[in-house]
């Protein structure tokens, strides 16, 4: 099998490589006789992108987890899975196991949260 290395460094090196010829198309060697200070604040302002967009990605990641667990339930719920007090995957967030688990502060083991006491989960 081969390495993540092996398998997307020479992609990751074309994408490089398309990117710097569109640089040199868009503005020749300018960038190379600009300023360092003015290059180190684009690369700063270009580190706060890429934080901003994975700040995104880790909202949207959260929400479909979210969704994913609601789904779960919805699905054990049909399936007659869920009895009385279940799970409330909704409130997951809170980290309060006595929102999550029926109000005694006992898991559930629901799909949710498995292995985390006895039921469905163990």
């Amino acid at each position: 099998m081969l390495s993540y290395r092996d398998r997307y460094y020479s992609k990751f090196l074309d994408a490089l490589d398309k990117r710097l010829d569109q640089g040199h198309k868009d503005y020749g060697d300018k960038s190379f006789e600009r300023p360092l200070a003015e290059t180190v604040g684009e690369i700063e302002e270009e580190l706060l992108d890429q934080a901003g967009w994975a700040f995104i990605a880790y909202v949207r990641l959260q929400e479909t987890k979210r969704a994913m667990m609601l789904m779960d339930k919805d699905r054990q719920a049909s399936a007659g899975a869920i009895s009385g007090g279940g799970c409330d995957a909704s409130n997951y967030e809170s980290g309060d196991s006595r929102d999550r688990h029926g109000g005694d502060g006992r898991a559930s083991g629901c799909a949710a949260h498995p292995g985390q006491g006895g039921g469905a989960g163990q």
